[in-house]
């Protein structure tokens, strides 16, 4: 995802055109398309093989909707391979003691104002565990590691044991980009 407003979309792409060329239906509404919980929204197409779902509000953080595809879909008489499941990017997740799914979301301007940084990650390593792990080019980059922490506290919907990690360098994924929250651990089953 580029942006977390891209986060309040469903995109479905599928192997092959799904609307012929240039002639795109300007309100889709395919019945072979399911997301449960139910949510209001509308269709779109992006190009022949991108359906977007965009719901009329906005989707609550750390919550999971299963996407389902009728065996049915196809553009013409031949049908799609099925898929079993949609599943959206849920490393970034973190599954909290009691077993809820939360989204960090703190505020850069709480983490600016106590750590002199060039990175900073989020990283779930065990159920009740979370690491901040930062880089700094400065000797000493924490300027108030109190705050940091009563803030991070209270914006932990939960209690767990935070700590605050130097580290020479955040691991990037392949694409070059580094995670600003990764979790560690194994998904539970839902």
């Amino acid at each position: 995802m580029a942006s977390l407003e891209q986060a309040n979309e469903i995109r479905v792409v599928f192997s092959e055109s799904m609307v012929p060329l240039g002639r795109v239906p300007p309100q889709p509404g395919p019945a072979f398309f399911h997301v449960s919980p139910a949510i209001a929204g509308g269709f779109r197409w992006s190009g022949t093989t991108i359906l977007i779902f965009t719901p009329a509000k906005k989707l609550p953080l750390a919550t999971r909707y299963d996407v389902t595809i009728d065996a049915s879909a196809a553009a013409d008489k031949r049908t799609l391979r099925r898929l079993k499941r949609v599943a959206g990017r849920d490393r970034n997740i973190f599954i909290l003691p009691s077993g809820r799914r939360w989204l960090p979301t703190y505020q850069n301007k709480v983490l600016c104002d106590s750590i002199d940084y060039r990175q900073i990650q989020f990283a779930q390593t065990a159920r009740d565990r979370i690491e901040i792990r930062f880089v700094s080019d400065l000797t000493e980059p924490i300027r108030n590691l109190d705050g940091l922490m009563a803030y991070l506290r209270a914006a932990t919907p939960e209690p767990m044991d935070i700590k605050v990690v130097r580290v020479a360098d955040i691991a990037r994924r392949a694409s070059g980009k580094y995670e600003y929250a990764t979790r560690e651990l194994a998904t539970p089953a839902v």
